[in-house]
């Protein structure tokens, strides 16, 4: 889900942002603040996640970030889009080391660099999925992809629920 927002971002955040009335310096803005905030909470993320477990902030990331891809069209005032930016990257910060904690508990022994290769290639394909489709819904409404990532991520959620929710569940925090 993280890739497949970035594929997304990457591919048309600047035209929709200044679609909307910003201007080049606040979507340089919001993407320093994304980087950022990710900067700061991501280390506070995986502590929280060690002690509590991945499940809940592998769910409540998945939840920030689909509504805040949802949100992001009905907003009116461009400036508004930094603080949402943070609140998503505050669901990412949370999202990406209970995604890797996962990966390092869940993994048998001798085949957590195979995951990680497989995470990294899945994630590729993501990126590669979200830029190729939302280049095509842009040019029919820029808000469109937007709302389809909203349905990626919680489809993305559903799914991973369905395969690994009980195995999630199940771990203890470190």
């Amino acid at each position: 889900a993280g890739y497949f927002g970035g594929g997304l971002y990457e591919t048309i955040w600047a035209l929709f942002v200044t679609d909307r009335g910003g201007d080049v310096a606040l979507v340089g803005a919001t993407f320093a603040v994304f980087g950022l905030t990710t900067i700061l909470v991501s280390p506070l993320g995986g502590r929280i996640v060690d002690r509590l477990g991945p499940f809940p902030f592998i769910v409540g990331g998945l939840l920030v970030m689909a509504a805040t891809m949802f949100i992001y069209p009905w907003v009116t005032e461009p400036l508004l889009y930094v603080p949402l930016v943070a609140i998503e990257a505050v669901g990412f910060s949370f999202l990406g080391p209970a995604t890797y904690s996962v990966i390092a508990r869940g993994t048998p022994a001798g085949k957590s660099s195979t995951a990680q290769g497989i995470l990294g290639s899945a994630g590729t394909v993501g990126t590669i999925a979200a830029a190729l489709g939302t280049g095509v819904l842009a040019a029919v409404d820029l808000s469109a992809p937007f709302f389809v990532g909203s349905a990626v991520n919680l489809a993305l959620l559903v799914v991973t629920l369905l395969v690994g929710g009980a195995a999630m569940r199940s771990m203890r925090p470190a």
